[in-house]
């Protein structure tokens, strides 16, 4: 078995001949296109990562960033032919682990992944000699739930609790996120168990909710305090999570022996 796995994304086929030579000192190599890394990434756990953005440092932030989110202890090496000190810097604050400009030399290149691996390993074995010594998991069990979540997942669902009752548009989270659309959409999913967009919904709904059991304001007015600003939206949405009006879950709570069930399992994804 191999000691060792690294996959290797390169923007240009080109820029694949000078990665050969690394790819016979024992370990496990995948080279693919850098359009190829969510998926890459989704389906498998390197101990390593080498991302060739060439001159397409943005598209190669986008992407540090992403991988970054999805398995956070994962060491980065970020390459590009762009000599910028502000690109570098910008690698460093999204996770990268080193920075190098090309051309490069190779024996650069291979110090800096032996170094990497060599950290990772002794990280590996400390946590194994951790878990060894540990009779019980209650750390983990104390940990709010937040905590779970990719810092990015976080900086959305804080930007949707501070701003639940204004506009909240699905660029606008992606952009808290520092993330595509595409890949924010795929990993907020993975995380919270539903898009985002229907997150905001759900929130809105459980706060109208309590407004509805708690104030004197008529339907309409509730629909504009937590964020709808359309009726028929509104009742949409609501009905889609409790399974009734909130007209009619405003009844209910005047009924004798009304009772509030709470929300019903969702069928919301």
């Amino acid at each position: 078995m191999p000691e060792n796995s690294i996959v290797i994304f390169t923007s240009d086929e080109n820029n694949q001949s000078c990665y050969y030579s690394i790819m016979t000192n024992g370990a496990s190599v995948e080279l693919l296109p850098l359009l190829e890394s969510i998926d890459c990434i989704d389906r498998q756990i390197h101990d390593l990562v080498l991302l060739d953005c060439g001159m397409e440092v943005e598209d190669g932030l986008t992407v540090l960033r992403d991988i970054k989110t999805l398995h956070p202890a994962i060491p980065v090496i970020f390459i590009t032919e762009l000599n910028s000190e502000e690109s570098a810097v910008n690698a460093f604050r999204s996770g990268a682990r080193d920075y190098l400009k090309k051309p490069f030399k190779t024996e650069e290149l291979e110090k800096s992944m032996a170094t990497l691996l060599s950290i990772k390993r002794q990280s590996r074995e400390q946590r194994s000699t951790c878990f060894l010594h540990s009779n019980n998991n209650e750390e983990a069990r104390d940990i709010p739930q937040n905590y779970l979540y990719p810092g990015n997942v976080n900086r959305a669902l804080r930007y949707i609790e501070y701003n639940l009752t204004e506009q909240i548009s699905l660029e606008k989270l992606a952009s808290v996120a520092h993330m595509s659309k595409y890949h924010f959409c795929k990993i907020f999913k993975r995380y919270v168990g539903m898009s985002p967009m229907r997150y905001v919904a759900f929130k809105r709904v459980k706060k109208a909710k309590k407004l509805l059991s708690l104030s004197d304001l008529n339907v309409s007015e509730i629909a504009w305090e937590v964020g709808f600003n359309d009726l028929s939206n509104f009742n949409k949405h609501f009905k889609k999570i409790t399974g009734i009006t909130p007209t009619d879950y405003k009844l209910d709570l005047k009924a004798p022996n009304g009772q509030d069930n709470n929300f019903p399992a969702l069928a919301y994804n």
